[in-house]
């Protein structure tokens, strides 16, 4: 269902950027559906739009596809307005046909679907997992990709050594989907939110990092390797979780509402302010084990319902209020500013009872803010070493292929030769063999 401001309302929504990285698909369902319908749109965004002020961050939304239950009206299978969901963009070149990925979290199941920019949408599946259930996508984290894998450290339902388990999601095929119980090292029992990151990498080993922060307000970040070969039994490992070193929270005091956004090597961590408003952190794990917060003032109203996700240099975020209704906010890393409706004048320091923010005893003076530019630097810096990195992948791969290509080529014909040699020389010895079995019998 659409509002006057054209923007679709949802309870719970997710955010993803679209493959050409210029505009967002918004997923959620409408309240008003049973069974649920989920509904994907795409939104082109506009940094001002003199034609919309009560929402001037987008031109316009356009519903691409809805889809109620499977194909097999399984009414197990139904979308539901309540339920927390994630959505992540096909994790390598931005080819327009490429999917995006939408998952839905249940107290006792969890529940996937791809879809296409055209509107194509799969039937929804569970991965056959029986009784088990990833909790929740701030408890999600993306910590590496290769091709069309993408691995996740998850926080689940269930707990044999513990409840952390790694994923490997496949874009293009829905039933190449690996999970694994089995970690080299297990994060807090306890976890509030945890945050992925990930680089480039031209092997079939992922690379990333797994920020888990726990209830008493601690971060673990733990070096991530990924696995992307096939795997051919148990005693293959998805996920490798390294020696974790503590992060230094500057003072921070995070809330269980927290919102993670993974920008390639640099995490970002949406929260609420001393003033009700969202307040940003950062965190580049390869580079400093600090948490910072970001120089800004005047954010939008923080709701822990917030969808957010990262698309350039930017944060999108989309949000739901009884009074204000949907809105689209955006926090420009370049400028450091935020735009759309409902901003707040500033943002402080102080405590904030029950909401996040700094410790009370912590002067402004003493807290590290980090200047807008290293932010930019360092997650711009990240993208530019993925897209060069991709580069420079495929055009190794084009040129190894062309060159077993040619020698596969050379080999077959060599091969051929060989193969009517052998044939030849096994009949001449089977000629010979029956000459000499005439002769035996000829007394010869």
């Amino acid at each position: 269902m659409s509002t006057p401001n054209k923007l679709p309302s949802f309870q719970q929504a997710c955010l993803a950027a679209d493959n050409a990285n210029a505009a967002v698909y918004l997923v959620g369902v409408p309240a008003t559906t049973t069974p649920g319908r989920l509904e994907v749109h795409h939104i082109t965004l506009s940094p001002t739009n003199p034609n919309n002020p009560n929402n001037p961050n987008f031109i316009n939304s356009k519903l691409i596809s809805s889809s109620q239950v499977d194909p097999n009206n399984n009414s197990n299978n139904a979308w539901t307005s309540n339920s927390l969901k994630a959505c992540f963009t096909y994790p390598s070149s931005p080819l327009l046909s490429n999917p995006i990925m939408v998952i839905q979290f249940d107290p006792y199941r969890t529940q996937f679907t791809s879809i296409r920019p055209g509107g194509i949408m799969d039937a929804p599946t569970n991965l056959n997992m029986t009784n088990l259930a990833f909790v929740s996508p701030r408890l999600f984290t993306l910590s590496g990709y290769f091709g069309a894998f993408e691995v996740f450290n998850v926080f689940t339902n269930f707990a044999t050594n513990s409840a952390w388990m790694g994923v490997r999601l496949n874009y293009t095929n829905g039933v190449d989907q690996v999970r694994d119980s089995q970690l080299t090292n297990y994060p807090s029992r306890t976890p509030m939110i945890a945050l992925g990151t990930y680089t480039s990498t031209l092997s079939t080993a992922t690379q990333g990092y797994s920020i888990v922060f726990d209830t008493t307000g601690q971060g673990q970040a733990y070096p991530a390797i990924g696995n992307a070969t096939p795997v051919l039994g148990p005693q293959d490992r998805i996920l490798s979780l390294g020696s974790s070193y503590n992060v230094n929270m500057n003072g921070a005091r995070l809330t269980m509402d927290a919102i993670p956004v993974t920008m390639a090597n640099t995490g970002f961590i949406l929260d609420k302010g001393s003033d009700g408003s969202t307040v940003v952190y950062s965190i580049t794990p390869d580079q400093s084990a600090m948490l910072h917060r970001v120089s800004i003032a005047g954010g939008p109203p923080f709701s822990p319902a917030m969808a957010a996700t990262a698309l350039n240099k930017q944060i999108v975020t989309y949000s739901n209020s009884i009074g204000a209704g949907p809105v689209l906010n955006i926090f420009d890393l370049t400028t450091g500013t935020w735009s759309g409706p409902g901003l707040a004048d500033g943002s402080s320091f102080g405590s904030y009872p029950g909401g996040g923010g700094y410790n009370s005893n912590n002067q402004p003076s003493q807290q590290q803010e980090i200047p807008i530019g290293v932010i930019v630097g360092g997650a711009i810096g990240g993208l530019v070493v993925l897209t060069f990195s991709f580069f420079l992948y495929f055009s190794i791969k084009y040129r190894i292929r062309g060159s077993q290509q040619m020698a596969s080529n050379g080999s077959a014909s060599a091969g051929m030769q060989s193969h009517r040699s052998g044939v030849s020389s096994a009949a001449t010895r089977s000629q010979v063999d029956r000459k000499t079995r005439q002769d035996r019998k000829s007394g010869f």
